[in-house]
């Protein structure tokens, strides 16, 4: 299920963007999914989709980000 939920957030990443009260929840699901090794790839996929189409709203979560990044 959270695979499914991981592949719609890469593909509505441009979408998100527009609506960031649920691009929030979104970041935190794909940052929460990078702890589980059957979801890393499904969730850095999604990240990077997120990132790309939003860079300017992304900023906000790098904080969140940069850490797991180092322990990965």
């Amino acid at each position: 299920m959270v695979f499914f939920c991981l592949f719609c957030v890469g593909q509505y990443s441009s979408w998100l963007g527009h609506h960031q009260d649920i691009l929030q929840n979104c970041v935190h699901l794909c940052i929460n999914a990078l702890s589980n090794p059957e979801l890393i790839q499904s969730a850095s996929i999604a990240l990077k989709e997120l990132t790309m189409e939003n860079r300017t709203y992304m900023s906000k979560y790098l904080n969140e980000i940069f850490p797991i990044i180092k322990v990965n």
